[in-house]
């Protein structure tokens, strides 16, 4: 297999390594003996192929997969389930330029960066659904994983000055 874009998770519930990437098809390895060993590649099924690919694996066994080449994709794995799921489309996005993480209180977050302008996308219902809010202007961001926060630590580059933002959760996302 040759992928493009891969990352190494560790499930942080029993230690579990998984590989995945994308050529843009979607493909997976686990070690469950801390990457001693690894099974074969799994494709996943090309229905949840995502384009330039950023993955994050939350406490609670998912992992999500965002990317895109000019509208953002999201595809979300509960790995216990082995199940997958699609988000939905349609927030503009520039190749190589999204990145996912899962907070604490298990809520997908996806910053991406569009003509200029970097935004917020979070959801509480394991992907299914998104709410969009502008973070800032600049033409490089990332989302830190962020497994002991609630909510988004974002860095982006703002003509050439790194900065740092911290989006929480608003009211209707905090957990209960």
């Amino acid at each position: 297999v040759s992928l493009v874009y891969f990352d190494v998770l560790v499930d942080p519930r029993n230690g579990d390594v998984y590989v995945v990437g994308d050529d843009p098809t979607i493909h997976h390895a686990v070690s469950h003996d801390g990457g001693a060993t690894f099974s074969d590649y799994t494709r996943v099924d090309e229905a949840y192929a995502v384009y330039y690919s950023d993955y994050s694996i939350g406490q609670l066994g998912r992992i999500v997969v965002a990317g895109g080449g000019m509208d953002l994709e999201t595809s979300v794995w509960n790995v216990d389930a082995d199940a997958w799921s699609r988000g939905p489309g349609g927030q503009p996005v520039e190749s190589e330029r999204a990145s996912a993480a899962i907070d604490a209180a298990d809520h997908i977050h996806v910053i991406s960066v569009a003509m200029g302008a970097v935004t917020l996308s979070s959801s509480t219902d394991s992907g299914a659904t998104y709410s969009s809010v502008p973070v800032a202007s600049g033409s490089e961001a990332d989302i830190a994983p962020s497994t002991f926060v609630v909510g988004a630590p974002v860095i982006y580059n703002d003509e050439g000055v790194i900065r740092y933002a911290f989006v929480p959760n608003p009211p209707a996302l905090a957990p209960r």
